[in-house]
């Protein structure tokens, strides 16, 4: 499993990740503190990003069992 694509446009957080065929993701989109703000199943997890997010970042989980991280998007 990989992150081909990380972007923000529109005031939403996006995700493509590439994976095999039989391979599960999931993605969490964390905020302050560890607080989980949303959870998705898709290969393509999107997350709506609001005002009161100070900053939001994702953990992806693979059943394969590898994960990947992203940065922290800082919001002004």
């Amino acid at each position: 499993m990989k992150l081909s694509d990380v972007r923000t446009s529109g005031g939403e957080y996006a995700i493509d990740i590439d994976s095999a065929s039989w391979e599960k993701t999931t993605t969490y989109f964390i905020g302050p503190g560890g607080k989980i703000l949303a959870t998705s199943y898709d290969k393509k997890p999107r997350y709506k990003l609001s005002s009161n997010d100070s900053y939001v970042r994702a953990l992806v989980e693979s059943s394969a069992g590898t994960k990947a991280w992203t940065q922290p998007l800082f919001q002004r």
